[in-house]
């Protein structure tokens, strides 16, 4: 199973070779590396990741895409490391490009069956402040599909909306774990709305709303997750030499319910906490060869009833895209993060770095 990714990028390349004959291919691939420091404790967790995508047109209105990212994570001497699970994704656009069709396949290529040293780590991954780029490697077996159709009032004014389904297969995430484990399926809606200010101002807001089965055990039903709700609200300006942009979140979640020896029943407190994040940032081109990225972000997290969970960091980064020629292009970036928030009972400070590096080839 540790190979299927590689018989699966050869399958893309084929595939694109017999169907794909005018439209360019894509190939990007890169290197992130992630690393966070938490006060009073001695060792960082750190991750490197290298991911790799392929995007293949197969007619104007049909695209092929796929997705890997093989990661090793470290805390201390507590190692992660392998493949991730492999996406498989094609979205086809029709009634002129208003509405999109959208499925996905899961495989589930990724590591999974962890020891303990392993859940060690993967428990820091899991902490969402830190956005891991992979926080999870291996899952079992997921298939999604989905339809979302946008309808343009008049010319400023567009609304769109999408319903999406996940199924998630079984799967063992821990190698002493006798039974294998069945995540929850999702069902999701979100309408979207998209409006132009001004000349060269636009506006746009998504909300989605998640629901989602419970999950079991041994076909017992032992966790089901709450309701989420997801908005988004962004701006774009278009200036004479790139753009400046600003994307705002906000998610929350209802309380969950927990099986307590005979069926689920709501948990007596909201256990989940909510999430507020600003993210800004600007795009100048200063050559026909070079652009210069600056951004700036702010995640403000809630605690939840128990007084668990909140973070407050503040992060910011600049980089560079370089097109080196028509059809190769490197871009490059780096970001810092200070801040605070509890962890373990404790509130101690954090600080992060990222370093991401990129490259696009057209084929």
């Amino acid at each position: 199973m540790r190979k299927v990714w590689i018989l699966i990028f050869i399958l893309v390349i084929f595939c694109g070779e017999i169907f794909s004959q005018t439209y360019d291919r894509i190939l990007q691939t890169g290197f992130v590396y992630q690393v966070w420091s938490i006060e009073n404790i001695n060792n960082p967790i750190s991750e490197t990741t290298f991911p790799i995508e392929v995007i293949y047109p197969i007619q104007e209105n049909l695209t092929l895409q796929f997705n890997h990212s093989p990661a090793a994570s470290r805390f201390g001497s507590n190692n992660l490391s392998g493949l991730s699970d492999t996406w498989i994704r094609s979205t086809y656009a029709f009634s002129n490009n208003q509405a999109l069709v959208s499925v996905g396949l899961g495989l589930p290529t990724g590591k999974a069956e962890l020891n303990t040293s392993e859940m060690n780590v993967s428990a820091l991954l899991s902490q969402n402040a830190f956005k891991f780029r992979v926080p999870v490697f291996g899952q079992g077996l997921t298939v999604s599909a989905g339809v979302m159709y946008a309808y343009p009032i008049n010319e400023k004014v567009t609304l769109g909306a999408g319903i999406n389904y996940v199924f998630r297969g079984k799967y063992k995430y821990s190698k002493f774990l006798p039974d294998k484990y069945d995540p929850g399926d999702q069902i999701g809606a979100n309408l979207g709305f998209d409006y132009l200010i001004i000349p060269r101002l636009r506006s746009n807001v998504d909300l989605i709303f998640s629901y989602y089965t419970a999950d079991k055990l041994n076909n017992t039903k032992m966790f089901l997750s709450g309701l989420k709700l997801s908005t988004k609200f962004g701006v774009q300006y278009q200036v004479s030499a790139g753009y400046l942009w600003m994307r705002a979140y906000y998610r929350k979640k209802a309380k969950n319910e927990t099986w307590d020896g005979q069926a689920l029943v709501p948990d007596d407190k909201n256990y989940n906490i909510t999430q507020r994040e600003l993210e800004v940032g600007a795009k100048f081109v200063l050559t026909e060869i070079l652009s210069i990225i600056a951004s700036g972000e702010i995640r403000s997290y809630i605690e939840n009833d128990i007084k668990q969970g909140w973070v407050d960091l503040l992060g910011g980064g600049v980089g560079y895209e370089l097109q080196v020629s028509e059809r190769f292009a490197i871009a490059m970036g780096i970001k810092l993060f200070l801040g605070d928030g509890e962890f373990m009972n404790m509130i101690p400070n954090f600080s992060g770095f990222e370093l991401h590096l990129g490259t696009q080839w057209k084929f």
